[in-house]
Order: C-alpha cells, then structure tokens, then sequence
C-alpha cells in the first residue's frame, strides 16, 4: 500500500465530505424556518460541568465517544452537521486529517457488524484497514434514537464496541435526552446541549426585525400571561418558528400579537400556515397549484402512516405506496387526480409518481440520497412536524383504527410519541381524542396519562369551554390520588389546580373545596413546572442560587422529577438536603417535596442512616412548616423502613399535628408492605379505628377521617364493618362518606346492599359512583332502571360502572338484557376482553355541555 496515495485520497475525501455537509448545513440554516441561532448554542460536560462553543471541537473531542444530548429541537442534528463541517474545514489541506462520516441512525440496516454499515466508497480492504487503525475516521451519529432497524441498545453498544476496537478514531452520537439510557453515561461523555439564553432570544429579536421593533416584541414575549411560551423560546427550533410566524405576518395586513400563540400546538399550527403561502409565493406551474388541494391531506397521512411505523425516513417507492392507496375525496381531489393522470405522458399509472415529485420539492421535507442505497429517502424537515401532522390525521379521521393508535402510542409512555396526541387533542374539533385520552386512562388506571389528559385540555381553549369534559377530568384527578394505588402523585393535584377555573357553576363546591385543599398542602403558592430536558443539575443549580422565587422553586421541583445518570443522582441527593439544611422555609419545603420524588423515580438511591435520622426529626418538629413534615412523611414511606411506623403512629394520634390525613396515609403504605404477623395487623387495624371514632370534627380532622376509614377497607377489616357503619350513620361531610362507603363495598357483603342503595341517589357524582361501585362489588344484580340511571348520569366517574358491571356478568349467557342494553353483539371475542370494555365506556360517556 501506498501511503503517499492514500493521503492523497482522504485530502479529496475529506473536500468532497466538506462539500456535502455544507450543502446540508446550508439547507438547515437558510431555509424558510432558519436555524443559524444553533451555531451560538453551547453545550456542557455532564460529569465536569465545563462549558464549550460548538466552534470549540478540539476542546472536547479528545474524549471519545462523545454523547450530544438534547430535547426535541433543541439543535442536535445541527450542530453535528456543523461539527463535520469544522473538522473538514480545519483539515482541507492537512494529509494527517481525519474524515468525517455523518451516519443518519434512522437510515441504518439491520447488520452483523456495524463497521461494515461505515461506506468507505473508493478505498480498498487494505486502505480501509489503514484508516480505522490509523484514526483517520471521525464517525458522527446522528439520531441513535431514531434506528428502526437497529434496536437502540445494540447500537450503543457496538459504538462502544468499535471505539474501543479502533481507539484512535472519534466518535460522536446524538440523543434525545429523555431516551438516553442511564446506563451509556458510564462509556460514553455525555454533553447536554444548552437552551437559548434571555439575552440570546433578545439579540435573535433586535438582529431580525431592528432594535425598536424587536425590543418590543422580546417585551411583549417576556410579560405575556402565556408565560410557559418564553420558556417554548428557549428552545431553537421553537424560536426560529415564531420569529418566521413574526416575519410572516409584519408582510400581511394583520398585526401579530402573542397572544394569538397560547401553546406549541398554536406555534406549528401558525407557522405551517405561513410556510403554505411562502410556497403559494413561489408557484409557476398549473400542476403546482392544483397540489393545494390534496397537500393537507398527503401530509397529515404521510406522517400517521410514519408515526405508527415508528418511521422518520421513508423511502420514495414506499411513499409513491402510501400516495397510490391512500383516499381521496370526490370533487376537487379527483378532479385532480384526473388532471395529473392526463399530463402524465399518457399512462395513468404515473400519477402516483408526478404527486411523489411534488412532495420532494415541498419545503416540508428533506431529501436524503445515500450512496449505498439504490433508493431516495425523505422525512419532514423535523421530526415534530410530523408529530404535529400525524396529531392533524388523527384529530381529522377519528376511527376505530385512530382509537387503537392512539392507546399504542399511550402504552409506550414516551414524550415524543404523546406530542401526536397532544397535537390531536388542540385540533380535533370533536373531542374524540381526547375521549380516548380519558377512557384509556380510566381503564389502565394510567396517572401519567390521566395527567396528559389535564395537558391536552390545559393547553386548549375549546376543551377549556367544555365544562363536561373539564369536570369529569377533575373528577377523575382527584380519584387517582385518592384510590389508584399511586401513592403521593402530586402532579395530580396540580392539573385538578390548574383546571378548576374552568368548571362550570353547579360543579359540586365540596369537590372543589378538596382540590384547593390538597393544592394548599401539594403547591402552596407554586404551581410548579418542569423544566426542559435539556437543562442539565448545574444549570438548574444556577437557576437557585441566582433566579426569581418562581423559578427557583420549578428547579428544585425539576431536580426530583428526574431519572438521573447513575453519577449524578447521589450528587443530587445532596444538594437537596443542602437546602434542607438552609432552613429557608419555602425553599426547604419545596426542597423536601423533591427528595421524594428523586427517591420515587431513582429507585436505586441509597438514604443513609443521617439522612435518615434528619427525616425523622422533622416530621417530629412542631417548629417545621406543615407542608415540609407532611412532604416528609411521604418520603419515609416512600423509603419503607419499618422502624418509621412508631413514628408515624404519634403523629397521628396527636391531634395538634396537622395534615395528619398524610400520617395516616403514609402509614397505611409502611404497614402494607411491611410483612407482619396477623396479631399485629389487627393491632394496627385497632389503632386506626381508635383514631377514626376520636378524631377532631375540623377541616384537619374530616380529610384525616376520610383517610382513616379508607386505610381501615384497605387492612381487610372486615370484623369492623357494623361499627364503621354505626360511625358513618353520624357523618354528615361528602368527603368523609366518600370514603365510608368505599370501605363498606371493600368490606361487606351482599347483606350490605340495603345499606347503599340509598346513597345512589346522592347529589354527590363521587358518592354515587361508589355505592354503584359498592354494589356492583358485593354481587348485587342491577336493575334495568338501574343501569338507565347510570347510563344517563352527567358524570362518567357513574357511568363507568356499566363497563365493571359488565365486566362481572361477561361470562354469563343470560345477561341478554344488558348486552342489548348496551349495543353489544352477540359474537364478542371473549380473547378481546379489554378492547370491548373500551367500547362500552366509549359508548356510555357523552359529552353534551
């Protein structure tokens, strides 16, 4: 082999490689959306906190592989490109350069070695074998995330693999942060990709539309009652489509005002509608006008089909596939398909083909020619658009197949893939996503998707204008924390919070009442939000040494909701009880509250017999805060040692402690899953009962009564059925019978029927339902009349005891009536079990506000 000659090869490989990632990278930064505020950007060591410019490349590639971290839009794909570009640009002329080879993940085939997928068109075997080993290969990754065909573990791994088989070269991946696996930090260098700073976002502002004009937008953005839209700015992409949406309408007559951007739905919504007629701009040909026509419906099946395929390329016969077989309306649409068919050059066969071209020109999607496929592939210019089409598709065609769609994407518990859903809830005129959102909450008892359910209607002002679905999403809120065995889900109480404005009149006032009293014990003055992804420890740190009061507390709140690196979680720990130790109330409150959530998702985390010790003194200092020794409580049954129960036990009897509901529940955690000889459950099952007939008639005593009972049916205290009945007969508050008539269907039997009847008549929605629940529990046959009633019922919390009562009796041939009752055909698939439920609650919950 010829060294002189090979050197000779990567000069001009590394010129041609230079040459075709700036005409990428100039597609990306020039185009109608312009994304050369990326270039600023920096990013941050995870483990050493050091910042670099992306123009820094030599700082930080001596570590390799090299892990580029950020959320969606957050300038990944970018700044690899832009990586590329330097390293080609450094080395044009050097013969010890390295070239860079830019790996799109999304593209990869399934493969035996991942060496063999790195194309090193024009070198020999022994030329090749000269590289690797020579370190003469830069390899670039970019969207690990987003492999079809390669699952995302083995692929780490073989990067792994090959840099350690060829040390010499560089290796470089990007990865959506949240799908970033824990474990990688361990083998790769993790740097997070840092968001648009407050004075970026201005200087982006005066440089686009002058220093008057964009001094007055950046004004208008930063005191907008919209407030969660500056934080959507400091995510590039994001701010690149508002500017484009700013720019757009100062060409128009219409002035633009943030108010009309209430949400990221509103952001695509507003900027593919300025997109469309920068392209109607530019049109020239006949054919090119009639593409108008059917684009919404091309794009919007284009990315379901996609999306459902877990796709971000496709390849040009597989969408000339999806053109050819998708449907397409009378009139106009046909009309077209006709036109096409005629110009074609005579065979109608190509029409498919002419629609195919039009999509690769549209400014929507990105062409990708690769060398080593015969095939040219596309995707959406980002992969939100076609989460943002794929939500369109599915708020437009809401079907029997969207419905099983959308409980697909619900299962996966993924952020990217409920963006579609978010997206289809804010367009869907009918709300019948976000019916599927509720039911498949309701059925899965799902808190995460009970909670994107408050999202979806949060973030929408015709769902906000829906006391129906409004109601009975505060409803079911407040039901999770109470009874869905998830214990301490605050995040439940902050959407029921958020979502009370918009209730209507009649809405039962005692159930707002219990919302805006477990929002005074869970939030206090804060609402809090989470902070993006892309915000790593240190630059939340920062934001609590320096910021606001507000965003101080979102920070603390961001540290705990976390699934944090294995090297960071411990750090984490304790700089949370750093702040516990400062002893500025607010700030300790929010700070204890954080350390039960990081113990919640960091499941491994060791709290060592100090820290534990601190715990402990709090919840027994009558000095602390209410809130920061009921936060406190939670978290030593969260960390579930038995030695806390004493403990737990006199905070509860003391009837000078408040939030002793929270004593009794933490409680009822620690003795159930803490292993225990009969006796001493029944000396427990005493002690609750105690405390239940001798507790105080004040607020603090009603929400600790209900919890009590509640405790007691959870315990199996069936013997104490006849005295919790006589208890409850003296019980006037709906909240404590709420519960006393949950543990009376927990507890009793088919004698106790006579009992609850009574209480389905209640003007209370919840304490109807859970006599209906009781009775349906205990084997009790319901009436035709029965299940009208039921049926009928405004709330669906009611209506829900159909599909349970079904449920029950599906065995049963006899049970004519009810199918009848309920539509259901004769031929149901007893294997389909959960589907049909699915259907009976669909057909029982109405929305008619």
């Amino acid at each position: 082999m010829d060294k002189k000659v090979v050197e000779n090869k990567i000069r001009r490989s590394v010129k041609q490689v230079h040459d075709r990632n700036q005409k990428r990278l100039d597609k990306k930064t020039t185009s109608f959306i312009s994304l050369r505020i990326q270039y600023n950007l920096s990013i941050r060591n995870q483990k050493t906190n050091e910042e670099f410019q992306i123009s820094d490349i030599e700082n930080y590639m001596d570590e390799s592989p090299v892990a580029l971290i950020g959320g969606p839009g957050a300038g990944k794909s970018t700044l690899l490109l832009k990586m590329a570009v330097q390293l080609s640009e450094k080395n044009l002329d050097n013969c010890a350069a390295m070239i860079p080879i830019y790996v799109q993940c999304g593209l990869l085939s399934s493969y035996d070695r991942l060496e063999d997928e790195i194309h090193l068109s024009g070198y020999s075997e022994e030329e090749k074998k000269y590289l690797w080993e020579n370190g003469k290969l830069c390899l670039l990754f970019d969207g690990i995330n987003e492999a079809v065909n390669v699952e995302m573990g083995k692929l780490l791994r073989d990067v792994v693999n090959l840099s350690e088989e060829y040390p010499e070269c560089r290796y470089v991946i990007n990865c959506r942060a949240i799908e970033f696996p824990i474990w990688a930090s361990s083998y790769f260098e993790p740097y997070s990709i840092l968001p648009v700073k407050d004075e970026q976002i201005r200087t982006q502002f005066c440089k686009e539309f002058g220093d008057v004009t964009g001094e007055k937008y950046y004004t208008e953005l930063i005191n907008s009652s919209h407030n969660y839209l500056f934080e959507l700015c400091k995510n590039p992409l994001l701010l690149s489509l508002v500017i484009r949406i700013i720019s757009q309408s100062m060409d128009s007559i219409e002035e633009f005002s943030f108010s009309q951007i209430k949400g990221k739905g509103d952001i695509y919504r507003e900027f593919c509608r300025s997109l469309i007629q920068h392209e109607l701009k530019k049109i020239k040909r006949e054919r090119e006008s009639y593409f108008e026509i059917i684009r919404d419906r091309l794009f919007t099946t284009l990315a379901y089909y996609m999306q459902a395929n877990n796709k971000v390329y496709i390849s040009r016969e597989e969408m000339e596939v999806v053109i050819r077989n998708m449907p397409y309306g009378k009139g106009r649409e046909t009309d077209y398909i006709k036109f096409i068919s005629s110009s074609s050059s005579g065979e109608k066969s190509l029409w498919y083909r002419e629609i195919a071209e039009d999509v690769i020109k549209s400014s929507f999607f990105n062409l990708h020619l690769l060398e080593t496929k015969e095939s040219v592939y596309i995707s959406f210019i980002h992969q939100s658009f076609q989460e943002f089409y794929a939500g369109k598709y599915m708020a437009g065609n809401n079907t029997v197949h969207d419905k099983k769609y959308v409980e697909y994407l619900l299962t996966m518990h993924n952020r990217r893939n409920w963006d579609s859903i978010e997206f289809s809830c804010s367009l869907d005129p009918t709300n019948t996503i976000i019916k599927y959102v509720m039911i498949y909450a309701i059925i899965n008892e799902d808190t995460d998707a009970l909670i994107l359910f408050a999202k979806c209607i949060d973030g929408n002002e015709s769902l906000k204008n829906n006391c129906a679905i409004v109601e009975d999403c505060c409803i079911w809120l407040l039901d999770a924390f109470k009874y869905w065995n998830v214990a301490y889900k605050y995040e439940l109480i902050y959407a029921a919070e958020k979502l009370l404005s918009y209730v209507g009149t009649d809405f039962p006032e005692r159930l707002i009442e219990d919302v805006k009293y477990f929002s005074d014990k869970y939030a206090g003055e804060y609402l809090l939000t989470e902070y993006p992804e892309s915000m790593d420890f240190s630059q939340l740190k920062q934001v609590i040494i320096e910021d606001n009061d507000s965003a101080k507390m979102n920070a603390i709140y961001t540290l705990g909701k976390r699934k944090w690196a294995r090297q960071d979680v411990e750090v984490v720990r304790d700089y949370l009880f750093t702040l516990i130790a400062e002893c500025i109330a607010d700030q300790k409150e929010q700070a204890v509250k954080a350390l039960k959530n990081l113990i919640e998702n960091n499941t491994s985390l060791n709290i060592n017999d100090n820290m534990y010790q601190t715990l402990i003194n709090i919840v027994k200092n009558k000095n602390e805060t209410a809130r920061t020794r009921t936060y406190t409580l939670n978290i030593l049954a969260e960390i579930g040692k038995p030695n806390a129960i004493n403990v737990l036990m006199d905070y509860l009897k003391d009837k000078t402690n408040p939030y002793r509901d929270s004593a009794s529940w933490s409680l009822q955690e620690l003795v159930l899953h803490v292993k225990k000889n009969e006796s001493s459950q029944e000396y427990i099952r005493d002690f609750y009962y105690t405390c239940l007939i001798n507790e105080s008639d004040d607020q603090t005593g009603m929400y600790s009564k209900g919890n009590l009972v509640y405790t007691l049916s959870k315990l199996e205290s069936g013997r104490l059925i006849n005295p919790i009945k006589e208890w409850l007969s003296t019980q006037k508050e709906a909240y404590v019978q709420e519960d006393g008539i949950n543990a009376i269907g927990c507890l009793g039997g088919i004698n106790e029927v006579d009992y609850l009847i009574p209480f389905t008549r209640s003007e209370d929605p919840v304490i109807r339902a859970k006599a209906y629940k009781g009775l349906v529990d205990i084997g009790y046959e319901l009436s035709e009349s029965e299940l009208e009633r039921i049926k009928n019922d405004r709330y669906s919390i009611v209506n829900i005891i159909i599909m349970k009562y079904i449920k029950r009796n599906e065995a049963d041939e006899n049970k004519l009536e009810l199918k009848e009752l309920m539509n259901l055909s004769e031929d149901n698939n007893k294997s389909e079990i959960f589907s049909q439920n699915y259907e009976n609650v669909n057909n029982v919950v109405n929305y008619n506000c």
